[in-house]
């Protein structure tokens, strides 16, 4: 035969369902301010960002890694690191990063847009495991403008090795005396 709980028994498990309720509350609060956090820095930086699966799948990306990519940030969580790697090949990436919780580099690479023009990258690339999952964090900057600079400064610097080597010995050189 079941007792009824007393009215002090359902008082004291009220006051339980109460503080549980204002419990999660506050842990929902926080996780959502966790996640605006997230999102803010994301959003916020001038590089590209992306976090990939261990299948080497974009799980998620910030806006900017998107808009390198000439991709929509919904599109780009549907490709695969070889859909926008332009040195290496898919058996190459594979190979060189067959387990992504190693990964800890920096590295010079170029990419290729949805419009299938190319450009420079510099990508630091981080492995981890969460949970279960091995993923690797990578934060990629557009080097064109740098790569370009570095090639104009190299013919400049050609251009004066060369006018120097072919200067002619009739080169007069001129002392200063003093009067």
């Amino acid at each position: 035969m079941n007792q009824k709980p007393t009215y002090e028994e359902l008082e004291q498990r009220i006051l339980e369902l109460e503080k549980a309720e204002s419990e999660r509350q506050q842990k929902e609060k926080a996780l959502q301010e966790q996640v605006l956090h997230h999102n803010i820095l994301m959003d916020a930086s001038l590089d590209g960002i992306a976090i990939i699966d261990q299948k080497h799948r974009v799980v998620e990306s910030n806006k900017r890694f998107a808009e390198m990519l000439g991709y929509t940030p919904e599109e780009v969580v549907s490709l695969h690191t070889w859909d926008w790697e332009a040195i290496m090949t898919e058996a190459e990436i594979r190979s060189n990063f067959a387990d992504l919780t190693k990964t800890k580099t920096t590295l010079e690479t170029r990419h290729r847009r949805k419009d299938g023009t190319i450009y420079d990258a510099e990508v630091t690339a981080c492995g981890a495991k969460l949970g279960d999952e091995s993923m690797v964090l990578t934060i990629t900057r557009d080097i064109s403008d740098r790569k370009e600079a570095e090639l104009v400064l190299k013919e400049s610097e050609s251009r004066y090795r060369a006018l120097f080597e072919n200067m002619s010995d009739g080169v007069a050189i001129y002392e200063v005396v003093d009067d």
